[in-house]
């Protein structure tokens, strides 16, 4: 050991700070009970470490750092890593109390090149299941468990299109939109209007007609198409496989080809006739045509 002006040398005859410690080999300072059950600080090679119970004498030793009485990093006996908290539950764990604070905030601003503010994996070989990233947002008035801003999303793809974009090699059913209840809304909306998608118990419910950028609230239903297979236009209860219900509107529905002609076919097991509009009405079967009533009034059986 050496003195110098109040500064204390270890190893050196030049001490440059109230301690210095030097060795020819790496230098460490340990602090403990005993040569079997205490810390270090260690120098390796240019790197530093500073050692909790390295000959693992207590079996349940941790590291921590504290500001202004306040634990700031905890690392425990199972290499589990907290900030704000000496109890981690898992390799990192974030626990932040302060009002519109953020746990974690990641900020990556390289001017050149990708930049990638998270990434992260699930890799299990033989696994049950890999989960790439869970969250959960619970307690609060209002709970938003993810926000996405500027930019675009893709869900199995690394150069998304538009604002959400998801492709799968292989898989047809691409999303999946559960209920908990009898009912599932898809909503749509733009600045001069909005529009839901819904099915209740099986049947699907085409709305229109909601307020502006709203998630589609005072639609009106326009069609159904029931889990019996039944399409209703204009009505909830349709009692064929198509039924349209125009209300006071005369004009139910219009057919209406870019040519000269327009044709109605109605078939059975027995064959095909049909209904056909060139600016007179003409009655067809599969023989051939049968009717025609022409555009002056006239009726045609078995002549044109």
């Amino acid at each position: 050991s050496y003195f110098n002006g109040g500064d204390v040398g270890i190893g050196t005859t030049s001490p440059d700070a109230p301690l210095t410690v030097h060795s020819s080999s790496d230098p460490e300072i340990r602090f403990g009970y005993s040569s079997t059950q205490d810390h270090r600080l260690r120098w390796d090679s240019s790197k530093l470490f500073l050692d909790a119970d390295p000959e693992d004498s207590n079996g349940n030793s941790a590291l921590g750092l504290s500001v202004d009485g306040l634990n700031a990093l905890y690392i425990d006996a199972l290499l589990n890593v907290g900030i704000g908290t000496t109890s981690p539950s898992y390799k990192l764990t974030v626990n932040d109390s302060t009002a519109n604070g953020r746990g974690i905030q990641v900020v990556q601003s390289a001017t050149s090149g990708t930049n990638y503010g998270i990434q992260g994996g699930a890799y299990g070989s033989g696994a049950t299941k890999n989960i790439g990233l869970s969250i959960t947002a619970e307690g609060a008035t209002t709970n938003d468990a993810a926000h996405f801003m500027g930019g675009n999303v893709g869900i199995g793809t690394s150069s998304p299109s538009e604002l959400l974009h998801i492709y799968h090699a292989t898989t047809n059913t691409l999303a999946y939109l559960q209920s908990g209840d009898a009912t599932t809304i898809l909503a749509m909306a733009d600045n001069g209007g909005s529009v839901r998608l819904q099915t209740v118990s099986g049947d699907f419910r085409f709305k229109i007609g909601g307020n502006a950028s709203t998630a589609g609230s005072n639609t009106t239903e326009a069609m159904r198409i029931t889990s019996g297979a039944r399409v209703g236009i204009g009505l909830v209860s349709p009692a064929t496989k198509l039924h349209v219900k125009s209300g006071t509107e005369n004009v139910v529905a219009r057919f209406e080809s870019t040519d000269t002609a327009a044709t109605i076919e109605l078939k059975d097991t027995t064959g095909t006739v049909s209904i056909e509009s060139r600016n007179d009405f003409r009655f067809s079967n599969s023989s051939g045509e049968k009717m025609r009533i022409d555009s002056s009034g006239n009726v045609g059986i078995g002549t044109t």
